[in-house]
């Protein structure tokens, strides 16, 4: 995984954590990705 890829599944960790944040949850997001493709994710 390259460094621009990496950063656009950080930006996408960080949209669910402000989604969770406005949802009254604890401000946290997480993504497995495989093979360059988000597989699961986490708000």
């Amino acid at each position: 995984m390259d460094s621009e890829q990496h950063g656009r599944y950080m930006r996408r960790c960080l949209v669910l954590a402000e989604e969770a944040r406005q949802a009254g949850n604890i401000p946290v997001g997480a993504l497995i990705v495989q093979n360059n493709r988000i597989i699961k994710y986490w708000m």
